[in-house]
């Protein structure tokens, strides 16, 4: 679960390294993030090697990718992650990142759209 304040690590080649939760945008009326979950996020720390200019003090939306909460599939199976991770936009829902690290669950591919992209996005 991710709460307001949290630190969460991105997953992306946005040049973002730890982004901080400044709000939660969730259906209910719970403080708490899950995955696909919608979030405010600022810049903490940035990647040193990447060029991307991300500013600090600035908005930032995020969609949580993994959690270290384990989360239960239909079929019986779990789903954990060791961190926190989570793919950057801008206030206008363009992703920031051209590229996301790592391999990506069928749930996150369903809540993107990222199936009919196939593996250029990906």
């Amino acid at each position: 679960m991710v709460f307001k304040g949290s630190l969460l690590f991105s997953l992306d080649n946005s040049g973002a390294n730890i982004v901080k939760v400044i709000q939660i945008y969730h259906d209910s009326t719970l403080s708490k993030g899950f995955l696909g979950t919608k979030f405010k996020v600022t810049l903490y720390r940035r990647r040193k090697k990447l060029k991307r200019v991300l500013v600090k003090r600035t908005f930032y939306f995020a969609t949580c990718l993994f959690q270290k909460k384990e989360v239960q599939r239909l079929n019986g199976h779990f789903l954990k992650s060791t961190k926190n991770y989570v793919a950057l936009s801008s206030l206008n829902n363009n992703f920031l990142a051209s590229r996301l690290y790592g391999p990506l669950t069928v749930e996150v591919k369903n809540i993107f759209g990222l199936a009919a992209l196939g593996k250029r996005f990906v």
